[in-house]
């Protein structure tokens, strides 16, 4: 059933799933920067 504790329970299993691989989805997402500051640079560089 989905119901509040199903949700609460969900979240506490996430939370904890991305606090113990911090370190690691830091060093995965650093390479590709920040979709905003990427579409901000490419706007600015021109056609």
């Amino acid at each position: 059933m989905l119901d509040a504790d199903f949700f609460r329970r969900w979240m506490t299993v996430t939370a904890a799933s991305v606090e113990r691989e911090a370190e690691r989805l830091t060093a995965l997402d650093s390479p590709i920067g920040t979709p905003t500051t990427a579409a901000i640079s490419s706007a600015d560089s021109g056609p």
